[in-house]
C-alpha cells in the first residue's frame, strides 16, 4: 500500500501532463484543418 501512495502523485501528475497535451494537440488540430 506504501507503495501505491508513493506513486498516486506521479500518477496525477502524468494524467495532468496528458490532458494538457492533448488539449494542446487538439487546439494545433483546429488550427492546421482550418483554412
Amino acid at each position: 500500500m506504501g507503495k501505491l501512495g508513493e506513486n498516486v502523485p506521479l500518477l496525477i501528475d502524468k494524467a495532468v501532463d496528458f490532458m494538457a497535451s492533448s488539449q494542446a494537440f487538439r487546439e494545433y488540430l483546429k488550427k492546421t484543418t482550418s483554412p
